[in-house]
């Protein structure tokens, strides 16, 4: 990734790995805003975001089938989930021209702390789609690129280590049959009778 060396750099990705991205602003994260969506989707995904017009993003994936886009509502932009962690990573407009905007969510910063800036909470549902449009053509990230890196180093699934002894999950089959109440009295007759009472042999 290319970066201008009077910008300042900050870098970020999913929780995998497979999704990576730099942002090269004109001002420090701490300096940038922060914004909470309030639409069911972002809260759901508790996303804080932020952007600015001046900056330029890169988004680089280990690979194409590795990365979602989903859209919702206006259907005016990508959100960028990975597929192998689930992380929402960003969200990419294609504007007029081909010029791509994009936000990105803090959350997934390698140093998330640094956005120290209190967040605003946004409700857009007003919005007419013009309106959504012109917005973010003023606010989100000026300059986008994507592209492909097959040497990005995705994590592996690795399975948690316990010192407990582990078996074999089995077959509901092989589980034995709950007895039946009458099966249950039956039984319980029997154990009651083989209990000595303290009698004489």
């Amino acid at each position: 990734m290319n970066t201008p060396e009077t910008s300042t750099r900050i870098d970020g990705g999913c929780h995998c790995g497979a999704i990576r991205w730099r942002l090269a602003a004109p001002v420090g994260a701490e300096s940038l805003p922060v914004r909470v969506c309030q639409c069911d989707f972002c809260l759901k995904h508790g996303a804080r975001y932020t952007s600015d017009p001046r900056a330029r993003l890169e988004l680089q994936a280990a690979a194409d089938d590795l990365v979602q886009r989903y859209r919702f509502g206006h259907g005016t932009a990508d959100f960028v989930i990975c597929r192998k962690c689930g992380t929402l990573t960003a969200a990419v407009m294609d504007g007029s021209g081909n010029a791509r905007r994009a936000v990105l969510n803090v959350n997934t910063a390698d140093q998330p702390k640094t956005f120290s800036a209190s967040p605003h909470a946004m409700d857009f549902d007003s919005e007419s789609q013009e309106e959504r449009l012109a917005r973010r053509g003023g606010n989100w990230v000026g300059q986008v690129i994507w592209t492909r890196n097959p040497r990005i180093k995705v994590a592996r699934r690795r399975e948690p280590q316990s010192p407990l002894k582990t078996t074999r999950p089995r077959s509901l089959q092989s589980y034995p049959a709950i007895p039946s109440s009458s099966a249950r009295k039956a039984s319980l007759r029997v154990k009651r009778s083989s209990v000595w009472t303290g009698g004489s042999k």
